[in-house]
């Protein structure tokens, strides 16, 4: 029995180390979606294995306001989830 296999008999998935690309992650202030420049990540481990991951995204500071942004991550099972801080903070 391969690794695989054996981890799909317990109900395991496994997850390639990149599976954050996968989500679509971004910033929104006043219902307006901001594109970042650039985004990038990696995996994150415990002592069970892989258990998330970091995400990194640059934007233009032109295109945000000093005031509440949202984070925004659509997972690809149709979740969404969002937290918000204030930018006005980090002045």
């Amino acid at each position: 029995m391969t690794p695989k296999s054996a981890s799909a008999e317990k109900g395991i998935k496994i997850r390639q180390e990149d599976f954050w690309k996968a989500f679509r992650v971004g910033l929104s202030q006043k219902d307006d979606w901001i594109d970042p420049l650039s985004l990038d990540g990696e995996a994150t481990y415990s002592d069970n294995g892989m258990d998330g991951a970091l995400i990194w995204l640059v934007c233009d500071a032109h295109d945000l306001a000093s005031e509440p942004a949202a984070v925004e991550v659509f997972t690809p099972d149709g979740q969404h989830v969002v937290t918000t801080f204030d930018l006005s903070t980090l002045r």
